[in-house]
């Protein structure tokens, strides 16, 4: 991508500088003297090669896996059946990290001592009430984003200490729980914020595999071989309409392509989403407003209608949220993201129009020529009117269009209404 022009280019670079210095998202890295890993997660050889393939949590008398990113993202039931197919060491019991919900059944939230929001319970005297809170917070010593006392933005929160773990990622992962008042539901972890509570199960998420008790070698077995489950993110001809409805548009003269006149919808969608990297949905909201991309001080994130009554009306056709959401109608556009995605750029959601679930093709995701689009999830503009702490997003993976916390890392795509620049060279 070409570099903005002016004082457009020197704004653009020091917003990409700091986005990737948010707190939650820094490279994390083994911290000497942060938390208690050094002493109480003790190296294991499982294979006798003589390389450290998992740890002994002393404390909880669990053994973790090193490399917490074996599998990739995946749907709740296909981290279940992985880590149920692990075999490593020679162990057949290797499992997702456990949780109890305590108090009344599902999410009980607060800033400290329960089981859902920030530094929720860890250890009591019988029993372990969160592997990953203990392990994430306590073992390796990071900060959550809000204190006990429901100060946010704590000094130093987020995932700094990633101990002597392998590919342990700041994004969702999994835990074995499903969740009891909604059974397509489930517990997760999510690693960036420090932060644990529930999604959908047909979310993708990471998984990271535990046993119970100390693992030595019992025979060398080879690492756990599961199908991938990734998205082949690709640009497809001829797929959808992009090739001639997302117009290339030079914004700084430099004569490359920096961002897209859509044709349908008539707006401009910003080439990179690697400009804005993952942000809170308030701080998304705010650097979108400072964006000064070819001069133009109008841009924004994308829009969608939360149409009949207030809040989610899920469905896999033709609504608000679900799968297969309302694109367009004669006098306007429902969601931008959306119709993008659906349309223009053709992807099939992981539910067909009929509720036919796991449907042919869904997995290969068309990016066009869009640069660093993720198969995670991005932000709306859009606040959800029943709970203002939640805003609505889109998810590439699946097709799917719902609501979360703000105070999640989601990619951010701006756009601005009209053409923009001129053709490229």
């Amino acid at each position: 991508m070409g570099s903005y022009k002016a004082t457009a280019k020197s704004t653009v670079s020091a917003l990409v500088l700091m986005a990737s210095g948010l707190c939650g998202l820094a490279h994390a890295v083994g911290i000497p003297g942060q938390g208690t890993w050094e002493t109480t997660l003790q190296a294991r050889d499982l294979d006798g090669d003589g390389e450290v393939d998992a740890f002994y949590d002393t404390v909880l008398n669990v053994t973790w896996l090193r490399n917490a990113n074996i599998n990739g993202i995946q749907f709740w039931d296909e981290a279940v059946t992985w880590v149920g197919n692990v075999r490593l060491g020679g162990y057949s019991d290797w499992r997702l990290p456990m949780m109890v919900d305590t108090n009344k059944s599902g999410c009980d939230w607060a800033y400290g001592g329960t089981d859902c929001g920030y530094n929720v319970q860890t250890l009591g005297p019988t029993r372990t009430f969160s592997e990953f809170e203990h392990l994430m917070r306590i073992t390796l010593g990071n900060t959550p984003y809000c204190d006990t006392t429901g100060r946010c933005d704590s000094p130093g929160w987020g995932l700094s200490n990633t101990g002597d773990f392998q590919n342990l990622m700041p994004y969702f992962y999994w835990t074995g729980l499903s969740y009891q008042n909604l059974g397509v539901f489930a517990w997760y972890y999510y690693s960036p914020t420090i932060y644990q509570s529930h999604g959908i199960k047909q979310l993708g998420m990471h998984a990271m595999a535990v046993r119970t008790g100390d693992s030595v070698a019992v025979r060398a077995d080879a690492a756990p071989t599961v199908a991938s489950a990734q998205p082949a993110m690709l640009a497809v001809a001829g797929q959808g309409t992009w090739e001639t409805t997302l117009q290339p548009r030079d914004l700084d003269g430099d004569g490359l392509t920096d961002a897209f006149y859509d044709t349908v919808l008539n707006l401009t969608w910003l080439r990179d989403l690697g400009v804005g990297g993952l942000r809170f949905w308030s701080d998304a909201n705010a650097w979108v407003k400072t964006l000064r991309a070819g001069g133009y001080s109008d841009w924004r994130l994308p829009i969608m209608v939360d149409t009949q009554k207030a809040g989610c009306n899920f469905g896999y056709t033709g609504t608000d949220c679900g799968y297969n959401v309302k694109t367009r109608g004669p006098t306007r556009t429902f969601s931008e993201l959306g119709h993008l995605m659906i349309e223009t750029l053709g992807n099939k959601g992981y539910c067909s129009t009929a509720g036919v679930c796991d449907q042919a093709g869904w997995r290969s995701l068309n990016v066009g020529d869009f640069q660093n689009m993720q198969s995670v999830f991005i932000w709306t503009s859009i606040e959800y009117v029943p709970n203002p702490s939640l805003a609505w997003y889109y998810y590439p993976y699946t097709g799917y269009q719902s609501f979360g916390h703000k105070n999640h890392l989601l990619q951010v795509l701006p756009v601005r209404q009209g053409d923009s620049g001129v053709w490229p060279r």
